[in-house]
């Protein structure tokens, strides 16, 4: 494959360590924006305001339009902030990839990817309700492919038990590519089918792949953690009464305030009107995660 593609696709996860540190609450945040809701100008909008709320991560769905419209408000925001001597640090676009049962298509879909030079950061692959069998033959296929980008491997145990997560993940990290970030997700897309014990089972995963892969492999230790966090979920407040370790949260329906993807004159654009966008943002993030922090949690560890 043409090496001028990866030179402009290829990431190394270690040049963007300081994007992982945490900042809201100790940690990184990454949101999940469904472009297919929004046109072209609202997501131009939304990344240039995105950007200065210190989000680390943009998770969307591929289509070329409309990740160039967030890439444009990405670069906007890059170059005011440097205009008004302000400092954010730019977010990295990642695309969902969601495996469905036909390995021949997904790795041509991947291939597809590259060939097109689209320009995003790192690739959601989501496990969903594969066996660890088809992963595991999946992953085969994929090593046999030149793997440049950063990759986010996104489990939950509706068809995996902790031991086979803790096999994908260290055969993923051997076999496709080192720069990897781990989010472990709930099993159902919708709100009410979630309840505490889901958010309990995701944090027992997260603690396993911590002590039995991290922890205990110093290789592994720089891998973050991404946890999902829903309205009224109780999985922050949870995770620090029981010392889970995690690097990361993942806003899984946050929502965006109409005055968010409101159309603003960029040629007026001020120092004043940049702080006003990042602390309205900054607020909004926080009022998302508060509800969280005050939802009740248990009493035993």
């Amino acid at each position: 494959m043409n090496n001028r593609i990866y030179e402009k696709m290829g990431s190394d996860i270690n040049n963007f360590r300081n994007l992982f540190k945490g900042n809201i609450l100790d940690k990184f945040v990454k949101i999940n924006l469904n472009s297919e809701q929004y046109c072209t100008n609202d997501l131009e909008n939304l990344a240039f305001k995105i950007a200065l709320s210190g989000c680390r991560i943009i998770n969307t769905e591929y289509n070329s339009t409309k990740l160039n419209s967030i890439r444009k408000g990405l670069k906007t925001a890059n170059e005011k902030s440097k205009e008004f001597k302000l400092e954010i640090s730019k977010p990295l676009i990642s695309i969902n990839f969601e495996l469905n049962n036909n390995i021949e298509q997904l790795i041509k879909r991947i291939k597809f990817l590259y060939s097109e030079k689209i320009n995003f950061d790192i690739l959601n692959i989501i496990f969903g309700e594969r066996n660890d069998y088809f992963i595991e033959e999946f992953l085969i296929e994929l090593s046999k492919i030149e793997n440049t980008l950063i990759y986010t491997i996104n489990l939950n145990r509706n068809k995996l038990s902790n031991s086979s997560i803790l096999k994908i993940t260290n055969s993923f990290y051997q076999k496709i590519s080192k720069n990897l970030i781990i989010e472990i997700d709930y099993i159902s897309l919708r709100d009410n089918d979630e309840d505490l014990n889901s958010d309990l089972q995701i944090l027992s995963t997260a603690d396993i792949i911590f002590k039995d892969l991290i922890r205990e492999n110093k290789k592994y230790k720089r891998i973050p953690i991404v946890l999902p966090i829903r309205k009224l979920s109780s999985i922050q407040n949870v995770a620090s009464q029981c010392s889970i370790k995690y690097d990361g949260i993942s806003l899984k329906d946050f929502t965006f305030l109409i005055s968010d993807i409101e159309i603003f004159d960029k040629n007026k654009i001020s120092n004043n009107l940049m702080e006003k966008i990042s602390n309205e943002a900054i607020d909004n993030i926080n009022k998302f995660l508060e509800i969280n922090l005050s939802y009740p949690v248990v009493t035993d560890k």
